[in-house]
């Protein structure tokens, strides 16, 4: 396994698991993180996706003239869970998101519940050659990726 960025106070569960059936690997972990969110004053300012953030938006040369080949798709679905701190609440989350492309899908879909909050980030990749003349519109799309996987979410604390 790679080594991560993650700040990671506490690594409390790890379970990495191959079905025999199927060409995927699913990584299941619980993990207590510090440095997660930034603070100004009362606030916090959560990242949506923190652990599996889209940043490579690709380039595209003006002067294309070959299409862009995909060889393989490939799906990732991240599930975070975010305990609040006691008393805190939450001030702004956004809103569900959902993008479909001929180049893949994106859904982002934040759930709230009483002390903690939940993201599920689904990203489709479709295998797929992609004509020169749609570059652009194909970097649209991790564009809009990457926007929304750096969202934020803001909590208010309780200064009590």
């Amino acid at each position: 396994m790679e080594s991560s960025d993650l700040p990671i106070q506490e690594l409390q569960s790890f379970e990495y698991l191959v079905p025999n059936d199927q060409p995927i690997g699913n990584l299941y972990y619980t993990a207590v993180l510090a440095r997660y969110a930034s603070k100004s004053g009362k606030r916090l300012f959560v990242p949506v996706n923190f652990v599996n953030a889209f940043h490579k938006v690709p380039s595209i040369s003006e002067n294309r003239q070959h299409p862009i080949d995909v060889r393989q798709g490939y799906v990732e679905i991240d599930t975070i869970a975010i305990v609040l701190p006691v008393g805190a609440k939450v001030e702004s989350v956004g809103d569900n998101f959902k993008l479909a492309t001929p180049y893949g899908t994106y859904e982002l879909e934040i759930q709230q519940a009483t002390n903690k909050i939940i993201c599920i980030r689904r990203l489709l990749v479709h295998a797929t050659k992609i004509p020169k003349e749609e570059s652009q519109a194909w970097r649209e799309f991790y564009q809009q990726v990457a926007k929304k996987d750096s969202s934020k979410i803001v909590i208010l604390l309780n200064q009590a």
